[in-house]
């Protein structure tokens, strides 16, 4: 959890410098750092065969971004 004044000066950011900060956090990242375990790659491959299997179950990338807006918005 981001703590209270760094949170307060990322709130005083325009759009556009969060947005650069944001993707200086992401870069600074080592993706090696993300490695899925054998397990979560198994859980990952049954949703996406679930998905294929029945398309109807999964949303969009407009109705994921919609939802993730009402909600961080």
């Amino acid at each position: 959890m981001v703590n209270a004044a760094l949170r307060r000066k990322l709130d005083a950011l325009t759009l556009e410098e969060r947005a650069d900060a944001a993707d200086y956090l992401l870069r600074s990242m080592d993706p090696q750092d993300f490695a899925l375990t054998a397990e979560q790659e198994q859980l990952v491959a049954h949703r996406v065969a679930e998905i294929k299997a029945d398309p109807s179950i999964g949303v969009t990338s407009v109705e994921m971004r919609a939802r993730f807006e009402a909600k961080w918005a």
